[in-house]
């Protein structure tokens, strides 16, 4: 693995793990990581009828909820989806679980069983279905998955896999 002395390379999984397992891959496929002010430059050639998507472990909404909407409101944009894992959020606490302009939908771990938890936000201009069909919620993986009417477009599904740090251990 390469030695480098920054800390966002030095915690890439793509540079230290996947690009050493999969090298032909590199060639390929780019998995970019961007803080807001490199979203924000990336963002302006976008067409305006793309969807933008923002994926964040949020690591308990409740806790960090306000640190996540600092950091929303850094861009320039506001993402059409939002994809958060390691909500942490139960049954009874997940419609507390708002962000202002968007809709969700939720995967809660059993009460009793600490952690976990995947939701979909996507803007309230929207309309979207809860796939129940795709939602998996056990000890390894957890999913969510919505279908995203875009009005005049090809609707969209949005499916997350989050597999737990721990399953292998």
């Amino acid at each position: 693995m390469a030695n480098h002395a920054n800390p966002d390379i030095d915690l890439d999984p793509d540079i230290n793990y996947f690009n050493d397992l999969y090298d032909s891959l590199n060639n390929t496929y780019n998995s970019n990581y961007f803080d807001s002010n490199s979203f924000n430059e990336s963002i302006k050639t976008l067409n305006n009828n793309m969807v933008t998507l923002i994926n964040f472990n949020i690591r308990s909404f409740n806790k960090n909820y306000i640190f996540f909407e600092s950091f929303l409101e850094t861009l320039d944009i506001s993402p059409d989806v939002i994809i958060l894992s390691e909500t942490w959020l139960k049954d009874e606490n997940k419609h507390l679980a708002n962000i202002e302009g968007y809709d969700a939908s939720h995967t809660t771990r059993d009460a009793g069983i600490i952690g976990g938890g995947t939701s979909i936000f996507y803007k309230n201009k929207h309309i979207a279905k809860h796939l129940e069909s795709l939602t998996i919620m056990n000890n390894n993986i957890e999913t969510c998955a919505i279908e995203l009417n875009m009005k005049d477009q090809n609707n969209i599904v949005f499916f997350y896999l989050y597999i737990d740090h721990l399953v292998d251990q």
